[in-house]
């Protein structure tokens, strides 16, 4: 369960929020109790997070840096360019 106030995870036997003080609404305690009676019928695997009504992690993807790799490829082809005049040259 999650507090409505400040946001952070409780505990199921609790009225209040340790951290804010705040007191639990009935709504909260009866979305808790159903959506816990539906997680017991569910008999897949759950990770550690979802067992104990946090949301799970969601991970995000790090982005590649492109500038760096137009940088080497414009980098290697100046020097085949001038590989190729002073070849020419000489």
């Amino acid at each position: 369960m999650i507090c409505k106030n400040c946001g952070k995870a409780l505990g199921s036997a609790q009225a209040t929020c340790p951290f804010c003080g705040s007191f639990i609404s009935k709504d909260q305690v009866s979305s808790y109790v159903e959506m816990k009676k539906e997680r017991e019928r569910d008999l897949r695997p759950k990770l550690v997070s979802e067992r104990y009504g946090m949301e799970p992690i969601v991970y995000e993807k790090k982005t590649e840096n492109k500038s760096f790799v137009f940088f080497l490829l414009g980098g290697i082809v100046f020097l085949m360019i001038l590989f190729v005049i002073l070849f020419i040259i000489f």
